[in-house]
């Protein structure tokens, strides 16, 4: 096992001015397929050791950082980033990705995962409202820098995002 200091900047109470910035910058600075090492995104982790971001990551497990309080960084880059992660380079090239997103009965997972994992990449009953399942594959949902297909026509995918079964 292994362990990397990572330094946030945002704060929980941000949440919705940083996902209208990345909305914004979706096709600039925060597009789905990426490489992150070079990101200007507000959300993107870019300062972890340079070979996690060729790892093929089958599995992706989001439970951290805190996000209790107003003050706490959340988790608002760690699912930006494993949403990039999982649609670029090594990860996206050997096929899907499970993310699993922990505490998603809390708002700002809930949304944000809504926003760059997208509602038709999760699976339904996992057994447990507070653990988010998605299956992410390689590459860009749809045409231009969407996330979710929803997002083509330029809204958010937290109001147009539907919910799919996968089977």
């Amino acid at each position: 096992m292994e362990a990397y200091d990572v330094s946030y900047t945002t704060k929980v109470r941000d949440f919705r001015d940083l996902l209208e910035a990345a909305g914004a910058a979706r096709a600039k600075e925060c597009r789905p397929v990426q490489n992150l090492l070079f990101s200007e995104c507000r959300l993107a982790i870019n300062d972890l050791p340079n070979d996690l971001y060729d790892v093929a990551w089958d599995v992706v497990l989001i439970d951290g950082p805190s996000g209790w309080n107003p003050n706490s960084p959340g988790r608002m880059p760690s699912i930006f980033t494993t949403a990039v992660l999982a649609r670029s380079g090594a990860t996206a090239a050997k096929g899907p990705t499970d993310v699993l997103v922990h505490d998603f009965q809390f708002e700002v997972e809930q949304v944000l995962s809504r926003e760059f994992l997208c509602d038709e990449n999760r699976v339904t009953g996992s057994g447990t409202p507070s653990l988010g399942h998605f299956v992410i594959r390689g590459g860009r949902a749809g045409a231009g820098d969407a996330f979710c297909s929803a997002q083509e026509d330029g809204s958010s995918g937290e109001k147009t995002c539907r919910r799919r079964s996968h089977k």
